[in-house]
């Protein structure tokens, strides 16, 4: 027989939790849930955004509440709650929320984003059973000289007491504080006390970094050994190279650059995490390894 996680007393937004999100241009951004705060009336989770996730963004965190099923978020335009996710919702249930529209052409539109379920069906995460929505994303009465009227869609899945797989507010408005329009998306992992942690598996990690576009491909192959290593480490690959070599800490942040070469001398690092990147001729390639 399955059991929806409700059976564990499970919360949205649990003090702790995490979400990983892709962020143009090839970065991330972390959401946390950092605690309580009373919002319009009503006690709500804090959830804060890293501040690289988007540079015009209004607002660097998130209010919102949990009952029935049901999350709502604080609207700081309308000073409402509006509905974000009902993770009880049947096939042919619907919801929608009003957002600013095109706020840097024309301030004053009003966006309705309607949010309908096409299916439904149960996943399972670290052993626990959740109801997993398939949405897809409408805009509609986009009140625009240029373009009126305009309907946009797009799709995502909805899992329950994670939110939508792409982003938490995967929506396609044209509004900096609502769909953060100009980030690829993508929910890279999430985590909290009940659920535990879980990799949806669309980068090497959570906290992967790379300066180019999550588009460009690795395309230089190479193996990297003895990981962990103590050292020192080698580069071994069927390609000639040559170029550039970066050795980067596990956020991204740059320790040593130097020309290429195929033994590498880490006994200067601290123990962790590290990731070596090379460029050579316009391609590039990415290992991680552990310094002991």
């Amino acid at each position: 027989m399955l059991l929806t996680f409700s059976a564990w007393s499970q919360e949205w937004a649990e003090i702790g939790a995490t979400w990983h999100y892709n962020h143009w241009p090839g970065n991330y951004s972390v959401f946390t849930c950092a605690g309580e705060q009373m919002v319009g009336g009503k006690l709500c989770r804090e959830i804060n955004k890293s501040e690289n996730f988007d540079l015009w963004a209004s607002s660097y965190y998130v209010y919102t509440y949990y009952s029935n099923d049901t999350v709502y978020f604080w609207d700081f335009d309308s000073s409402v709650f509006r509905i974000l996710y009902d993770f009880g919702a049947s096939p042919g249930d619907s919801w929608y929320y009003v957002v600013n529209g095109q706020s840097w052409q024309h301030p004053n539109d009003r966006d309705s984003i309607l949010t309908y379920v096409d299916s439904t069906d149960i996943i399972n995460i670290n052993g626990f059973n959740l109801n997993r929505l398939y949405v897809h994303y409408s805009l509609v009465n986009f009140e625009s000289p240029d373009f009126n009227p305009v309907q946009w869609d797009s799709t995502g899945e909805i899992i329950e007491f994670i939110g939508d797989d792409n982003f938490m507010f995967n929506t396609y408005t044209l509004d900096e504080t609502i769909s953060e329009w100009h980030s690829p998306k993508g929910l890279r992992c999430f985590e909290d006390s009940t659920i535990g942690f879980y990799d949806f598996g669309i980068v090497d990690s959570c906290t992967w970094w790379t300066d180019v576009s999550f588009e460009e491909q690795d395309a230089i192959h190479f193996k990297l050994y003895p990981n962990p290593a103590n050292n020192t480490v080698v580069i071994e690959s069927a390609q000639s190279l040559s170029g550039m070599l970066e050795i980067r800490d596990i956020s991204g942040r740059l320790i040593k650059e130097l020309d290429y070469q195929e033994l590498i001398d880490i006994s200067a690092l601290s123990p962790g995490t590290y990731i070596v990147v090379i460029r050579s001729e316009g391609l590039i390639g990415r290992k991680t390894f552990i310094k002991k």
